[in-house]
């Protein structure tokens, strides 16, 4: 092929996986999968369409082809920071959190100022129970880069698990000054205040997250706990009663559906939604 053509074709491929990245990022997955399989068809080692494949793969809870896809775009271009931090993503929710740490430091070694890849550090330190190292890397994080939301709202859960809830919920006002619409922070924020005896508080919270995402059933649960601490039962039981129908595997929902019936004295009723919650989470 002339060389020409052959950069049309490559300005051709390049400009489909954009339209495929806006697809993907506007949460129509099904026509970003349909191009870059397209692409891939014409270019089979073409890096950026095996890794944007494998981060839906990933998204879907399709690990294993996720971890396959994403390497098959390391093994062509080894030196892509992005590569290395994604595959990192999957590696952990495979429970490799050793693998996942190693591709996240990797990413790190290739690209010195890389945000995201000290910010998922954090994250899986945190998970581990090390909570001290994870503050500093969320920390690293946002010296890089302070506007970094996502970074500001981790070191919020990390400093929220050590017990310090007023520098938690600093940490989350900041990451909702770089992130208004940002259903996550809104729930945590409410779940600080609420643990604070400060239930009231919490509660504009909560439904600020249910206004950005209506089918947040955490927020629902965590809602209708709040509503029965303070004694507004039928609001409890409808906020429960809605987590519980949108995520009926939601052993808290019963749990907490069960500290309702005993508080308005229907102990039976209790007992079967206890018996539900240990159904589906034994221990």
């Amino acid at each position: 092929m002339p060389k020409g053509d052959t950069q049309n074709l490559q300005l051709e491929l390049n400009e489909a996986i954009h339209t495929a990245l806006v697809h993907q990022q506007a949460g129509r997955l099904q026509q970003a999968t349909e191009i870059y399989q397209k692409v891939l068809q014409i270019q089979p080692k073409n890096p950026d369409a095996l890794h944007l494949l494998g981060l839906i793969a990933h998204q879907a809870g399709q690990l294993k082809a996720a971890l396959d896809l994403i390497n098959q775009a390391i093994q062509i271009s080894p030196y892509t920071p992005l590569y290395y931090s994604n595959i990192g993503l999957v590696l952990s929710d495979l429970g490799h959190s050793d693998k996942a740490l190693a591709c996240y430091q990797k990413a790190i070694e290739l690209q010195p100022d890389f945000v995201d890849a000290f910010n998922h550090i954090g994250t899986l330190l945190e998970q581990r129970g090390q909570i001290d190292e994870a503050i500093a890397q969320h920390q690293k994080a946002i010296r890089i880069k302070p506007n970094h939301a996502e970074a500001h709202f981790n070191l919020g859960n990390a400093l929220w698990k050590q017990g310090r809830g007023e520098e938690a919920l600093a940490s989350y006002r900041m990451a909702l000054l770089h992130k208004p619409a940002f259903p996550d922070v809104f729930n945590n924020i409410g779940l600080v205040l609420a643990e604070m005896g400060r239930e009231e508080e919490a509660l504009p919270n909560y439904h600020h997250a249910l206004a950005l995402r209506p089918d947040y059933a955490v927020a629902h649960n965590n809602l209708g706990s709040a509503l029965n601490a303070l004694g507004r039962y039928d609001e409890a039981r409808e906020h429960l009663l809605r987590a519980q129908q949108l995520n009926p595997g939601y052993a808290e929902a019963y749990n907490n559906m069960g500290n309702l019936e005993r508080d308005t004295g229907q102990l039976q009723a209790s007992i079967d939604q206890y018996q539900k919650a240990l159904s589906l989470r034994p221990n």
